[in-house]
């Protein structure tokens, strides 16, 4: 399978003129060759979807897009859902850069808002994301621009979980059939490092622990407050206990005058 894979991410980067100072004699006729080779790659992989459900998944995710070009190196998008009272949810998506960058997964390019979206009662729902761009930066197989018509097919099996597949097709770099790509997300927060979390590229990925990730980053976040709180109580004290000093040196300070005022008083 690893050689399969290899392959095709080889025959893949020919294809979208990823070899500089590389050119083939008809490049029709090269994507059409690739794209016979990859048919059975680029058949829809069988994930355990699980029962879908009608849930409410507001929030911010980390996204990951695998394409047949390489399942192993996705494009990262960044993902603010609202979901109404209906079940009609807004996304929000912003991509991040590869890996590979000075700043891994920092928002690049602009963001991309497609129309609403109905999650239906069996979870399943479909994103439709008309000539969007997502800029080299993000692009970790050629690192060029891309221009594509994609379609995400999408199930919620929780209010924190939710993955598919998608399909369209790719104009830039080079014209390409997306059947076969999937994606998984995992739900983060707008301010955390989103290069230090895990890629979930499809339903197969550690989703079941989504719930799981949250509560571990709430515990954190509380221990990090309850850690400050406990920073703020020491220095307080801190405070308290050097106040009450100055106030007994200020005590003895004062005893010590009045001791020698009497002195003197006596003395004279």
């Amino acid at each position: 399978m690893k050689s399969t894979l290899l392959k095709t991410s080889i025959v893949g980067l020919l294809a979208l003129g990823a070899g500089v100072g590389c050119t083939s004699p008809d490049p029709a006729a090269s994507l059409e060759a690739f794209e016979s080779r990859t048919e059975e790659d680029r058949k829809i992989p069988d994930m355990d979807t699980g029962d879908g459900v009608q849930a409410d998944i507001s929030g911010t995710y980390l996204l990951g897009l695998s394409t047949v070009l390489n399942r192993t190196v996705p494009i990262y998008l960044l993902v603010n859902v609202e979901v109404d009272e209906n079940f009609v949810a807004n996304f929000e998506f912003q991509p991040l850069g590869t890996d590979e960058q000075p700043d891994p997964r920092m928002p690049v390019g602009d963001l991309i808002i497609p129309g609403p979206s109905q999650i239906n009662e069996d979870g399943t729902f479909t994103v439709s994301l008309d000539m969007v761009t997502v800029p080299g930066e993000a692009n970790p197989i050629t690192g060029g621009n891309i221009l594509a018509d994609i379609q995400l097919n999408g199930v919620v099996r929780s209010e924190t979980d939710w993955c598919g597949s998608a399909e369209g097709q790719a104009y830039e770099p080079t014209p390409l059939n997306l059947a076969g790509t999937t994606f998984g997300t995992l739900p983060t927060t707008n301010d955390a490092d989103w290069s230090a979390l895990p890629p979930i590229l499809n339903c197969d990925g550690p989703s079941a622990n989504n719930a799981n990730n949250m509560n571990n980053m709430n515990n954190a976040n509380n221990s990090n407050n309850t850690n400050n709180s406990n920073n703020s109580n020491n220095s307080n004290n801190s405070n308290n206990s050097n106040n009450s000093n100055n106030s007994n040196n200020s005590n003895n300070s004062n005893n010590s005058n009045n001791s020698n005022n009497s002195n003197n008083s006596n003395g004279g």
